[in-house]
């Protein structure tokens, strides 16, 4: 699914007015129409009140739409009028006044006005800004806000949490609502899926509009947000007449003594994902722990009873995961530098792999191309060093991306996945991941998709959706509290099902 630039939705809008032969007026009365339906799913009825905070633009006039059909449902309704401008946008003046002829309750919000008494039984819908805002609004502005994000309501937010801008946050101090909910319209909003500003809303949903297919089919754009539609045609079916031959001999090597664990996990998902034959290479003192927690992988031990000395398997590996619980001892480094300089197949570096890539910048050009790099921020500042915002840290990934023929894995809340080109947003996963352990698991995922003979990007963002959704389906079971990394190798599995379900 593409995500696009506040330009290229105002040209959406303008392309389906014209080719579906409908005014803008009926095109906001479909988008705040559909918004209502929604929220009289969800919401209403409601004990209290709805108070719509309706700015001078577009999305105050998708706020008067939402009001008119809460009135026309029985909800009783306040619409503020948040006057920020002298100036109204045409529709919004319009469906102002289709609002005046019903008994509707107005009020006038100036820079003088006191905060109305709001209680926790009311609902807040914040249509002030929408996507339209480029600068901080003004100070008596933001002093509202403030006010709805500390009133006891709930609060919705009308495509873009208000105070919140297409291209970021402007400064720390900026005042953005902070919404229970943002019903965004057609297609995600690049604002909530950054750290920095989708932090302001704590869900998100889709409204479709349908805005015109063809211009979202060939508008071009660098960044995507990756959903089960496009995962269920990437995931292969298993030939009857296969063999393990088929799907990829995997080969993990990481661990170090205390930290045998990582390369367990990584090896675990790499057999669970599907590999074939799964081999891990770890210090002798992991040898014995790991052929009895996973007896399908076969371990290779190295001559160190700590470390990992020596990487020098007696095989041709389909695919490589170095770095899971390695260290970074001298040692260390000088075996993973002897078997870059010989190895040119598919690899994922983690953890330790990307410690030592930090402190040792020469192992850059020794990495094959497509390699798969899986950072998460702290790991990926180490890599690029510090940005300002959240804007700089995709220019940076894309950068590096492109500069190295690397495949950027930056984990967070919407794992990003970029070769230089695109970047891709992942929809699967939940807080319960931030947990140790989680990214060894990615890893292995990753490594055995790549052996199973998918293309590098393609086998990045399914595993990073595959390991997203198996957490999504444990948390069923187990809550993102109490989520660990092998209840995600435990219901890889299902994702597997929920996925192939979807095909028939």
């Amino acid at each position: 699914m593409k995500i696009f630039n506040a330009e290229q939705i105002r040209r959406a809008d303008k392309v389906t007015i014209e080719n579906q032969h409908i005014s803008s007026l009926q095109l906001m009365e479909r988008a705040g129409y559909r918004l209502f339906r929604k929220l009289h799913e969800n919401y209403i009825p409601l004990k209290g009140k709805v108070w719509v905070f309706c700015g001078m633009g577009n999305n105050g006039g998708d706020g008067l739409v939402i009001a008119r059909h809460l009135y026309e449902a029985k909800q009783e309704v306040v619409v503020v009028l948040v006057n920020f401008s002298d100036r109204r946008s045409e529709d919004m003046q319009a469906n102002l006044d289709r609002v005046a002829a019903l008994d509707i309750a107005i009020t006038e919000f100036r820079e003088t006005s006191s905060f109305p008494e709001i209680i926790a039984d009311d609902l807040v819908i914040d249509a002030v800004f929408g996507i339209g805002l480029s600068r901080r609004p003004a100070a008596w502005v933001e002093r509202l806000i403030l006010n709805i994000n500390t009133c006891p309501a709930r609060v919705v937010a009308v495509d873009l949490p208000s105070g919140m801008m297409m291209d970021g946050i402007e400064g720390e101090t900026a005042a953005v609502i902070k919404a229970d909910h943002t019903y965004t319209f057609q297609t995600p909003k690049l604002p909530l899926l950054l750290p920095g500003s989708g932090k302001y809303s704590r869900n998100w949903s889709i409204i479709a509009i349908d805005q015109d297919p063809d211009f979202l089919a060939s508008e071009p754009t660098f960044f995507y947000y990756t959903d089960e539609k496009e995962m269920v045609k990437l995931l292969e079916e298993r030939p009857r007449f296969s063999h393990k031959g088929s799907y990829g001999h995997a080969f993990i090597c990481g661990g170090s003594y205390g930290k045998v664990g990582a390369a367990l996990m990584c090896a675990e998902a790499a057999l669970t994902a599907g590999s074939g034959l799964v081999s891990a290479l770890v210090p002798r003192c992991g040898y014995q722990v790991l052929q009895t927690s996973v007896p399908e992988v076969m371990c290779v031990p190295t001559s160190d009873e700590d470390l990992i000395t020596g990487i020098q398997p007696e095989f041709t590996p389909d695919t490589v995961a170095l770095g899971p619980g390695m260290g970074k001892d001298e040692q260390t480094f000088r075996a993973v530098m002897e078997f870059l300089n010989t190895y040119h197949g598919y690899l994922v570096l983690d953890a330790d792999g990307l410690n030592i890539l930090a402190e040792h910048p020469e192992m850059w050009d020794a990495l094959p191309g497509q390699t798969v790099i899986t950072p998460h921020p702290g790991e990926f500042k180490r890599l690029v060093g510090a940005w300002k915002d959240d804007n700089e840290c995709l220019e940076m990934a894309m950068q590096l991306a492109k500069r190295r023929n690397v495949i950027v894995v930056l984990k967070g809340a919407y794992t990003l996945v970029t070769d230089g080109d695109g970047v891709y947003f992942n929809s699967t996963g939940n807080p319960g991941m931030a947990t140790g352990g989680s990214g060894d698991v990615l890893t292995g995922i990753i490594a055995s998709l790549l052996g199973q003979d998918y293309a590098p990007l393609e086998a990045t963002r399914l595993g990073v959706f595959l390991h997203g959704l198996s957490a999504d389906i444990a948390i069923r079971d187990t809550s993102v509290w109490a989520l660990k990394a092998t209840d995600i190798i435990d219901y890889l599995g299902d994702a597997f099902l929920f996925l192939q379900s979807l095909k028939r």
